[in-house]
């Protein structure tokens, strides 16, 4: 069974984009919705906070670095060539879908494929496997 090491949250705005992730290092929520771990559980010695903050704003700085003078599509292309593809199911703010993985647009907007065979654009949601 899947179960979930971090999150992310985008807020954009007019010539703005404020970036939030949360990522359990050593330990869990309490009382999650949804099956959760941490690196300290899937782990047999967990690397030290500064060393995993420091991977991360490497890595965000190298993404940010491609966006400016790259544009989306490599960011894109290397999402896709990680990405779980297959059946999902979405949490809006106003209810719940389920389809396939179909893509990921230009946007990066997730492309859902639903049952009956149309395809919907969701920029927001929570996503579950």
């Amino acid at each position: 069974m899947a179960k979930k090491i971090s999150g992310i949250l985008l807020e954009a705005g007019e010539g703005y984009l404020v970036i939030g992730m949360g990522l359990n290092v050593l330990n869990l929520p309490e009382n999650p919705l949804y099956p959760t771990t941490s690196l300290a559980s899937e782990t047999t010695t967990p690397p030290p906070l500064e060393t995993v903050l420091n991977k991360i704003l490497v890595a965000l700085g190298n993404w940010c670095d491609t966006a400016d003078t790259q544009s989306f599509a490599p960011i894109r292309a290397a999402w896709l060539s990680h990405a779980r593809k297959g059946p999902m199911r979405v949490r809006l703010p106003n209810g719940e879908i389920q389809g396939q993985f179909a893509d990921l647009d230009v946007d990066g907007n997730l492309r859902l494929l639903l049952p009956d065979g149309t395809e919907r654009s969701i920029s927001t949601g929570d996503v579950f496997f």
